[in-house]
């Protein structure tokens, strides 16, 4: 699986949907590098080609980091025919290892599993008093992990559209069937609260075809999940 983040509770969702045990394997892929990496076969790492390509982790001044640090994900195409990148900054969170992998015993450079978007950091002004920077990945790693879930989409707006109110968070989810959709509200409200100390402001029942139209399925390369209105 590619494009979009793959933890392990999502792992066993789409196990559990498939009916049936199965191996699930995540990549981790730029569309400008022209190359994935592959999920070492046993989880965790990504592996990399460093025959290929030169990957860092900098800082937000684009200092090199060592291994084990936290910081953005830079990429350098070495040999490449056509267009290459220099220096690439993704826009990826994420940490890379240089020791021998303990899943496979490879010894080429590794990015950990867990990359989030920066992207998805965003500042959201709930009190009048003061805005809090919430991690919006914590929140699409929860929902996409529920198996009661089928489909879903954040939209983050200013109440009243009023560019002066304050913000609010509407969550459109398509339950699965048979699902009490009261106590599913309540559970994700909780949830949500516990990993962000936020409240969404609205959850709104949706069918999947609905869902589907609005989050662009059909139509685009990545769904829109997380949508700014402000």
């Amino acid at each position: 699986m590619g494009g979009e983040a793959v933890t392990e509770k999502f792992k066993e969702k789409i196990s559990e949907l498939l009916n049936q045990k199965v191996k699930i394997m995540a990549t981790y892929a730029l569309t400008e590098s022209k190359v994935a990496w592959p999920e070492c076969f046993q989880g965790k790492h990504y592996h990399t080609y460093p025959d290929m390509e030169f990957i860092e982790i900098v800082d937000r001044k684009g200092n090199r980091l060592g291994e084990n640090e936290i910081g953005e994900i830079v990429y350098t195409s070495l040999d490449f025919r056509g267009s290459v990148l220099l220096r690439y900054k993704t826009g990826d969170l994420g940490k890379i290892y240089y020791s021998k992998c303990p899943y496979c015993k490879r010894t080429v450079p590794r990015i950990d599993q867990k990359i989030e978007r920066i992207s998805n950091y965003k500042k959201i002004n709930l009190k009048k008093i003061k805005s809090n920077i919430v991690n919006l990945n914590l929140i699409n790693n929860l929902l996409n992990s529920n198996k009661k879930i089928k489909q879903w989409q954040l939209i983050i707006k200013k109440k009243k559209n009023n560019p002066y109110e304050l913000d609010e968070l509407i969550l459109n989810i398509t339950p699965k069937a048979k699902i009490n959709f009261q106590e599913l509200k309540s559970e994700i409200q909780n949830q949500i609260s516990l990993k962000t100390n936020i409240t969404i402001d609205n959850i709104i029942k949706k069918s999947l075809s609905q869902l589907n139209k609005q989050l662009r399925t059909e139509s685009e390369l990545k769904e829109k999940k997380i949508i700014d209105l402000r």
